[in-house]
């Protein structure tokens, strides 16, 4: 899931963390793109907010790494560097790779094998995350 806009900009901050919470335990693996910071000050801020959420008492978001764009200094808009960096997680993935943005409404995507997100499913609000997850 994209740091900025879904976890930062939302303002529904402890259901998003009970929500990745939930999808944690059933097995699901957090990773946090910070694709939309283009300088490394930006992706070390980014970085420094999910460990704070991730690091905090119970009820904190999961652990997982933060994602960066490929590159820094070198004009590949936001779509692209997600797409990339999409791709290479389902590169590496032994399953499903799934997508969460908040963008325009909360959605779950299937990411393609070129990162492209596919086939979205509208999730109504955070409680909604844990339920729509495949098994």
């Amino acid at each position: 899931m994209d740091i900025e806009p879904t976890l930062m900009r939302g303002k529904d901050g402890d259901a998003a963390v009970s929500a990745l919470a939930a999808a944690a335990d059933k097995g699901w693996r957090i990773a946090y793109l910070a694709v939309n910071a283009d300088r490394p000050l930006a992706y070390s801020k980014l970085r420094a907010t999910v460990r704070k959420l991730a690091g905090g008492e119970s009820g904190s978001a999961p652990q997982g790494p933060v994602l960066a764009r490929r590159t820094f200094y070198q004009g590949a808009t936001d779509a692209q560097a997600r797409q990339q960096v999409l791709a290479e997680l389902k590169r590496a993935a032994r399953g499903p790779v799934l997508y969460l943005s908040a963008e325009q409404g909360m959605k779950l995507w299937n990411v393609a094998a070129d990162g492209a997100p596919a086939a979205a499913v509208p999730i109504q609000d955070w409680a909604a995350l844990a339920a729509a997850l495949p098994q």
